[in-house]
């Protein structure tokens, strides 16, 4: 009975040093800004400026833009295309906390009408990009997407956030 209750002991060892080695995840290392870098570095054409929690530029223009409580955040950023001549973005926030996720996600929601909403009369061209975006969710990350293609900018956040 000892010798089981020992190599029992020592499997439960083994299986904590692999969750504590691996369970936390890259994810929560990873900052919104170094995300939204590799969505510039991955699609230039489209996206060439990051403002990120803790610059001026974002700070200031949070709560106006996502309706989001700030206090909810511990880090956040959003890229888009300088000139303006897009309707082109990804914003992206890592909440404090998971229950959070529903408020985050029906407000990057709200978002898309307020862009739509300036883009029917300001570049009706754009409408199309702006109808196709996307929220995706990965860990505590939310992330709003309006691009050419959704799908392939998903995946640029997606390895950002695991760290590939």
């Amino acid at each position: 009975m000892r010798k089981i209750n020992k190599s029992f002991m020592m499997v439960l060892v083994i299986i904590l040093t692999v969750f504590l080695a691996c369970g936390c995840g890259k994810s929560q290392d990873t900052s919104c800004r170094e995300v939204l870098n590799n969505v510039i570095k991955d699609f230039p054409e489209e996206f060439n400026t990051v403002a990120s929690f803790g610059e001026s530029l974002y700070d200031d223009s949070f709560d106006n833009m996502y309706g989001v409580e700030y206090k909810m955040i511990n880090d956040g950023a959003i890229c888009y295309f300088e000139e303006g001549n897009t309707a082109s973005e990804v914003s992206i926030m890592h909440l404090k906390n998971s229950e959070d996720m529903n408020i985050a996600k029906q407000k990057l929601s709200d978002r898309v009408q307020t862009r739509r909403n300036a883009f029917a009369g300001y570049l009706p061209e754009e409408v199309s990009k702006i109808d196709n975006y996307s929220v995706i969710v990965q860990g505590n990350f939310v992330c709003l997407i309006i691009a050419k293609d959704p799908t392939m900018v998903e995946a640029s956040i997606r390895a950002g956030i695991s760290g590939e």
